[in-house]
């Protein structure tokens, strides 16, 4: 008779198996931007998307079973959304326009990740950091006109990914000593989701 396992048991080593990933990707990649939700300081440079002010909405990308893209159709799928969240950030930048360098916590509402780093730069990060890393636009994790609700299950789940990006970067890599050039390694979004293009057999959703 087949032995029953527990389903939390492959969640578990699903969670480890990522771990060993991330830090094996950070072992042998010299990144060009650590996270400043992992080193608690501020970008040296910008990412972009907003909070709590006003947003815009994506669609969930493709499935379990969906054709297969071509890298031309992915290509312009990737430079539609990044076209859309430039356009997004423009207008968030406006918005906030003599804020930019005060707390996002202060500017934005609900701010729970990168409080305390300037609020033109967190909107930045949200772009290039989140939305590039992922792939994703703007209203995948936030709803159109309140980006300080929490009512997409996504956002939630982002918030999650970041935490386990700032434990990552905190508490493992630093075991591995300094990376190329005496650079604290890191990893961020894109480590892991390069942009979205994560097979979908690959362990990372």
């Amino acid at each position: 008779m087949a032995r029953q396992v527990s389903p939390l048991h492959g969640t578990h080593n699903r969670m480890r198996t990522l771990t060993a990933l991330a830090l094996a990707a950070a072992a042998t990649a010299t990144p060009s931007y650590a996270s400043p939700a992992a080193t608690g300081t501020a970008p040296h440079r910008a990412p972009t998307m907003s909070y709590a002010l006003q947003g815009q909405g994506g669609a969930r990308g493709g499935g379990q079973g969906a054709p297969q893209s071509t890298p031309e159709q992915r290509a312009a799928r990737r430079d539609s959304i990044a076209a859309v969240r430039a356009a997004t950030v423009q207008d968030v930048m406006a918005q906030i326009a003599g804020k930019e360098n005060q707390p996002a916590s202060d500017v934005f509402r609900n701010v729970q990740v990168w409080k305390a780093i300037p609020a033109g730069e967190f909107v930045k990060n949200m772009d290039e950091v989140v939305g590039r890393g992922l792939g994703r636009g703007c209203n995948d994790c936030h709803v159109a006109n309140d980006w300080a609700s929490d009512t997409l299950p996504r956002k939630q789940t982002a918030r999650t990914m970041m935490g386990i990006v700032s434990d990552i970067n905190t508490t493992l890599l630093p075991r591995l000593g300094p990376g190329p050039g005496g650079r604290p390694r890191a990893i961020q979004c894109i480590t892991c989701h390069r942009g979205g293009m994560a097979s979908r057999n690959a362990i990372i959703p």
